[in-house]
């Protein structure tokens, strides 16, 4: 969170600590990654790390999602297409490959991320609201750094098959946004 306001503040150089962080324990959450979950691709962030490879607590699924994220806002403020290339979209890759891969279809065709947890709102379930936006944004992002780069065309073509189907936010008979 300590980084949403780097490049409205014009201060992208502070932007890069994330970037590197993400770099440097990518490897230790790749492996963790796979060992929890044995048939996914990519990578995901449990809710804390640090700077030696620890992971702590507990899963956060669209964890890596989240924090890919920043890549593309780095992007968006510097226009760093070498950036892009090198350090963003591998960043974005390898969290929508996680995505795409523990990604849940409901029998209605949608997709879900699965054992979510809303951080207000607290138990596990599909579906969660909060996840399921995080996961939409990241489609985007990929969808958006191709537009770009345009050198990994059949993956974002996987991706925006997917993101058409990923469920959508649900409005109550009060106007407000349902977890």
């Amino acid at each position: 969170m300590n980084y949403w306001g780097a490049e409205v503040a014009n201060l992208s150089e502070m932007h890069v600590p994330l970037f590197d962080l993400m770099a440097s324990t990518r490897p230790a959450v790749e492996a963790e990654t796979r060992r929890a979950f044995p048939q996914s691709e990519g990578y995901a962030y449990r809710t804390s790390l640090n700077p030696y490879g620890g992971l702590g607590w507990r899963w956060n699924l669209p964890g890596s999602a989240w924090l890919a994220h920043h890549a593309y806002i780095h992007y968006i403020y510097t226009l760093d297409e070498g950036f892009l290339r090198q350090v963003g979209y591998p960043l974005l890759k390898g969290a929508a490959l996680f995505c795409l891969g523990t990604l849940k279809q409901r029998p209605d065709g949608t997709f879900v991320v699965k054992d979510g947890w809303s951080p207000e709102h607290g138990p596990r379930e599909d579906g969660v609201t909060h996840d399921q936006q995080i996961a939409s944004q990241l489609f985007a992002d990929i969808l958006a750094a191709q537009a770009v780069l345009k050198d990994d065309p059949a993956f974002a073509d996987r991706v925006a098959k997917v993101k058409a189907k990923l469920l959508g936010n649900k409005i109550g008979k009060w106007g407000q946004l349902q977890e």
